[in-house]
């Protein structure tokens, strides 16, 4: 197939736009594309490759290119796709991602495409290494991408070589709980902090319509077995103002997950936590997500892990002078408390031993007013163990 690719470059304060016959081959590798002739090796350019056939290559790219005259055919491949449920293809209409895999392993989206079944097929892209995603009717279905994984870290690669035709599983949606099922309740916001377009300046906003949920250990396994299978039972998206809730959760070891493919969850955070009875003073839990460029913290804003603590209570917050903290036991052999500030700063660090009824004084009255992090460390394991965001005034 010969087709004629315009191309623009941009290097420092030099603009060059010409139209060439080119060999693309667009690969895990970078960019590259061979003709006979001479050479011109590119270094970090802006650079944008459009067609009429084929979808936009994303700017911001290194490749070298050759210049000639000759044609040469371009490799690419178009990919069909059936989403299938029950061993059939689905009859509801689908939303789908196509996202390119880039050097740095982070995804740029190259192609979204409504269907009115599971049965579609993306427009043609540069033969390289691809995720899809496929999200449907949200009351059966849960959003799934290639190798039937609904979080990306699990999904499949799919290496285009050619015209490929392949099937994804749907995940079903996990059954809705209700009050006998148990009395768990885990809420909390998502907030993006990304880098705007063409700028330096942080964009903090709440992250609307984000797929997140929980998975649940499997009954029978041990808590110090790092393998431990974790299920779905609970799922869905934050609302318009980037909040959600999952209500009526039975005893167990949670997880919760924010899905943003190619940014990874700070596994140190607040992600996994208990809900039942024994040990924890209160099964409602608030978390606050925040996602960067470079990954994605959980924090936790109200809520008891059994454990590390039981009757853990922090007051006055806000303060003005010092924040008290009652416990009636910690559990851990060996804890480390920090007090950091919103730069990520840590100006207060102490141990704190295995002991009960125990009563924590910290004086903050020297620092300046505004927000700061409480966090409280298993030494030993190396996690976080209870997060809270306290007010200095």
């Amino acid at each position: 197939m010969i087709q004629r690719v315009s191309i623009r470059i941009i290097p420092l304060a030099l603009l060059l736009s010409a139209s060439i016959l080119a060999y693309p081959q667009l690969s895990n590798q970078g960019y590259a594309t061979n003709y006979g002739g001479g050479t011109i090796t590119g270094g970090s350019y802006s650079s944008e490759i459009t067609t009429s056939q084929f979808g936009g290559i994303p700017k911001s790219e290194n490749f070298g290119f050759y210049l000639g005259f000759a044609a040469f055919n371009m490799e690419s491949g178009t990919i069909t796709v059936q989403a299938r449920s029950g061993g059939s293809v689905i009859s509801e209409s689908t939303s789908n991602v196509l996202l390119r895999i880039k050097n740095s392993g982070r995804y740029d989206t190259l192609d979204v495409l409504s269907s009115n079944s599971g049965d579609f097929s993306f427009n043609p892209v540069f033969v390289g290494d691809y995720l899809i995603n496929v999200d449907s009717d949200p009351d059966k279905y849960v959003a799934t991408y290639y190798g039937d994984a609904f979080q990306w870290e699990e999904a499949d690669v799919l290496e285009l070589e050619g015209d490929t035709a392949t099937g994804i599983v749907m995940t079903v949606v996990p059954p809705e709980l209700g009050p006998n099922d148990g009395d768990g309740n885990v809420s909390g916001t998502i907030e993006e902090d990304f880098e705007d377009d063409g700028s330096r300046i942080n964009a903090r906003r709440r992250a609307a319509k984000r797929k997140c949920g929980l998975r649940r250990k499997r009954s029978g396994g041990r808590t110090d077995q790092n393998n431990d299978e974790f299920e779905l039972i609970s799922y869905g998206e934050t609302n318009n103002n980037g909040e959600f809730e999952y209500g009526f959760l039975p005893e167990g070891t949670y997880r919760f997950f924010v899905e943003y493919p190619g940014i990874p969850l700070d596994e140190s955070s607040f992600v996994e936590f208990d809900v039942g009875a024994a040990g924890v003073s209160d099964n409602s839990f608030v978390l606050a997500a925040l996602v960067t460029e470079t990954g994605i913290t959980v924090e936790l804003i109200l809520g008891i892990t059994s454990e590390f603590f039981t009757e853990f209570n922090i007051y006055p917050n806000p303060t003005v002078d010092a924040i008290h903290i009652d416990y009636d036991k910690i559990i851990s052999e060996k804890m480390t408390m920090e007090l950091i500030d919103m730069n990520g700063k840590t100006i207060l660090s102490r141990e704190i031993k295995k002991s009960k009824n125990g009563s924590i004084q910290v004086d903050i009255k020297e620092y300046q007013n505004g927000q700061y992090l409480l966090r409280f460390t298993d030494t030993d394991k190396s996690r976080t163990a209870l997060t809270f965001r306290v007010i200095k005034q």
